[in-house]
Order: C-alpha cells, then structure tokens, then sequence
C-alpha cells in the first residue's frame, strides 16, 4: 500500500510534542498568552505522552478489545472490563514506577499530565492536545501526507501557527484570516483519512486482524482485560506487549484449530495474503439525512446477498466472505448549518469546544462550521459511506487460483 509510510507511536508523540511546543511558543511570544515554563512544559509533556496507552496495532486492536470484554457483560462467566488507548496511558503514568519516579523528579505529578489528554482538565489549552485544531492532527497529517508521498496533508503548518490566537475566554481560536488555513485542515484529514486510513486494504486487513484478535482472547492466550493492564503494566511486562508479541501468538493458534476460515485468517496476517475487495458501493451521506442511512443499510444487505448467493455457487463456508459498511469520520464533527438552538446547546455542553473557532474583531469568537464565510457551513457534516464486499481464499487455493475465481466473482458481482 504504503510502504514508506511512518506510522509509529514514538515518531508521532515526538512530532505532537514539538507542533504543541510551537503552538505555545507562538502566542507566548505574541503576548497573548502569558504562562511560566513550568506549564508550556506541561503541556508538551501531555503532547510527548498522549498517545502511551496505544495497544499494539492501535485502533483495529482496541476496538476488537473492546467488542470482545462487552460480550462478557451479557455471559454467564465473570465479566471483566477494558481500558481504552487514553484510559490505558493514564494507568501507565499513575502505575509504572520508571515514569512516574521521573515526573515527579521534575515537579510533574502523572494526574495532572494524564488530565489534558483524558478530556478533564478545565484548562481551554487542553484542546491543544484533543480537537479539530489539535497538535495531534497536525502532526499526524504532516508525517503521513510527507511519508507516503501524498499531497493531502499538507497543512500549511507555518502560516497556520501564525494565525493562532486566543478569544475573550482564552480558548484556542484562528484568526480570520487564517479561516481557509483551518478548512483546509480538515478537508485535508477528510481525504488522507479516504485515501489512507479507509483504504480498501486497510479495511480488509483491520477486520481480520479484529476476528483474529477475538480468537485469541477466545482461546485464552491474550488478556487485555483492566486488571490484567494494570499488572502488567505493574510488572514491566507492558513494554513487551508489542506487534510483534501479538504476531508470535499466531503459530499457536494455528495449530489449536481446525477452522479453515479462522486458519485463512492468521495465513492473511502471516503472509499478507489478504481479502480481496469484489464489489464497493460508496457515497456521500449529508448531516442528518435518514434516507442516507437507510440507504447504507439496504447496500450492506443487497451485498451480504450477493455473498450468499457467490457461497452457495461455490460450495465454501459463507464465512470466507464478509461486508464492512462503514460511515467514514466527518468533514467536520460539528456539522453544517448548525441553528442557534443546536448551537446554544453545544456550547452549553462544551461539546463545541472541541470544534475550531475562528476570532471575531471584538474578541469573541464563533465555530468555523457556523461561519458564513466558510465552505464548512455546507459541507462541514459531509461524510463518506460505503459498504466493501470482500473474498478471502481458503487454505488450499494457490495464488493464481486465488486470481482466476476473484476475478470471476467480481464479473458476477457486476462490479
């Protein structure tokens, strides 16, 4: 797909740590904030550890986590919980002994670093680390738009720092002459996020790795239920809980089951010999639209039929074939058009805190969403769906087996 691409957590948190550290210098420096070393030191340090928390092969693990310890809630065994990637990095400030020995060496205690990127510090700057104008997305977007080789990231960081300032409440704003700096940020996020993190690869391989992972914990050979974290965490064990540790559990799944479509699963990871996409039907979904989401609905079923139908030409397990529908992230979460009731509801909430500001002359200053002046007030609620019929090859099918019947499926399918 990508093969340059550079998707590490420790290049990322360095990378978050410096964009937030300009941020701050920046209005420093313009004398729109005054703050001492000691708290433009804090918020790099939440920047630096955001992100500690990740479980290996991020997001796709958590979720199957997650999907995996809420089934516990409806068993008849003993129900267990799961932290998620934020919660999990709080455990690791408050638990691991190296850390929190250095933090508070340097006067840092892990509650308060661990409260910004939690969402529960007060602090306005904590949307430095977690909003739509964030350092995290900045930083994100830079290194993949500048590591793959694609243009869709490139944010105009330098400008867009320029541009920063505070409103009245001291709440991270741009300027208004930064206002299309900021929509191209997010339509920036928008077509990286299609374009790289919804690619049709990413998705097939996010989904096996999900029903691996659950057959592991299935098996009992991965626990990464809250209380297990904490002790490993306790432990030391934690720092070894890495891809690769995951990937070595794999041979012995293997050689624990019997099922050909569970066996073509680890075989995937293995050997990246991926699901094949036969039919996509994508498109745009408007805020609020029911026709939309009825409309994804009847996709994934017309699909799910079409995969019946294949199986039983076939004769395999229906299981070798799945369909992922998905609404991918918003232009913007905040919507467009919003009314003054929604609006009022927002921020009565703080829900549109997390959404970039643009000041106004006065001081004050309002979301880019409901600013006329912005293309977001049309399409900021635009997002894309789409729902991905995929073929993956039992066992014994050879390569070009594998070809000759996708292709095949693919005609039949009309795609």
């Amino acid at each position: 797909m990508y093969p340059t691409g550079d998707f590490s957590r420790f290049a990322h948190s360095i990378g978050v740590c410096h964009v937030a550290g300009r941020v701050l210098e920046a209005l420093i420096a313009s004398k729109q904030l005054d703050v001492d070393d000691r708290k433009l030191q804090l918020f790099r340090l939440a920047a630096l550890l955001h992100d500690i928390g990740h479980y290996p092969f991020s997001h796709a693990f958590e979720e199957a986590v997650d999907n995996f310890y809420k089934k516990t809630l409806f068993g008849d065994g003993e129900v267990k919980k799961s932290f998620n990637h934020e919660r999990a990095g709080k455990e690791i400030l408050s638990v691991d002994p190296q850390l929190t020995e250095i933090l508070g060496e340097e006067g840092y205690s892990p509650t308060e670093v661990a409260a910004i990127f939690m969402h529960e510090s007060a602090d306005p700057l904590a949307n430095l680390i977690s909003s739509e104008l964030d350092a995290d997305r900045i930083d994100y977007l830079l290194r993949m738009s500048h590591s793959t080789g694609l243009p869709y990231g490139s944010v105009d960081i330098d400008y867009l720092v320029s541009e920063l300032c505070l409103d009245n409440e001291k709440r991270l704003c741009v300027s208004n002459k930064g206002l299309r700096t900021a929509e191209h940020l997010l339509l920036s996020r928008y077509f990286a996020n299609q374009q790289i993190a919804f690619h049709k690869t990413v998705v097939a391989v996010e989904q096996v790795l999900a029903d691996v992972v659950g057959a592991l914990l299935e098996a009992e050979l991965l626990d990464c239920s809250a209380e297990w974290v904490s002790q490993s965490i306790q432990s030391g064990d934690w720092h070894g809980f890495t891809d690769d540790y995951v990937l070595s559990l794999l041979p012995e799944l293997q050689r624990r089951t019997t099922d050909e479509v569970l066996l073509s699963k680890i075989r995937a990871l293995l050997e990246r010999r991926l699901p094949k996409l036969i039919v996509e039907r994508s498109f745009i979904h408007s805020e609020g639209s029911q026709n939309d989401k009825q409309r994804l609905a009847r996709e994934r079923k017309e699909l799910e039929g079409v995969a019946s139908r294949l199986a039983t030409e076939s004769g395999l397990d229906p299981r070798f074939w799945f369909v992922r529908s998905m609404q991918g992230s918003p232009v913007s979460a905040f919507g467009a058009n919003i009314s003054i009731a929604a609006l009022r509801e927002l921020e009565d909430s703080g829900a549109l805190s997390q959404g970039i500001r643009v000041r106004k002359r006065d001081g004050s200053s309002e979301a880019l969403v409901s600013s006329e002046e912005s293309i977001l007030s049309i399409v900021g609620g635009s997002s894309l769906c789409s729902a991905k019929l995929y073929f993956l090859a039992p066992p014994a099918w050879n390569s070009q087996k594998y070809a000759d019947e996708v292709k095949a499926m693919r005609a039949s399918a009309g795609s």
